[in-house]
C-alpha cells in the first residue's frame, strides 16, 4: 500500500492527518511542492465548494486537487 493509499484509508475511518507533504508544483502559488498540510475527513454532512481543497483519488493515485466547478 502506498503511502497516499494509507493516508486515504484513514480519513475514511474518520481520523484527521495533521501533516502531509506532496511533492509537485500543480497546486502553486495556492501550496507549494512539500509544504505540509492538514488532511480532514470529509462526512456526508460536508459542503464542498469551489476553491476548496481535497485529497482525492484520479486515474489510481492519490492527490491534493482544488475544485474548480
Amino acid at each position: 500500500m502506498s503511502k497516499a493509499s494509507f493516508i486515504a484509508s484513514l480519513l475514511q475511518q474518520g481520523q484527521y492527518i495533521e501533516k502531509y507533504k506532496e511533492a509537485g508544483n500543480s497546486m502553486l502559488p495556492i501550496i507549494k511542492s512539500n509544504q505540509p498540510v492538514s488532511l480532514i475527513p470529509i462526512t456526508a454532512d460536508t459542503k464542498l465548494e469551489v476553491k476548496d481543497i481535497v485529497f482525492c483519488k484520479v486515474k489510481g493515485n492519490y492527490y491534493t486537487h482544488l475544485i474548480s466547478a
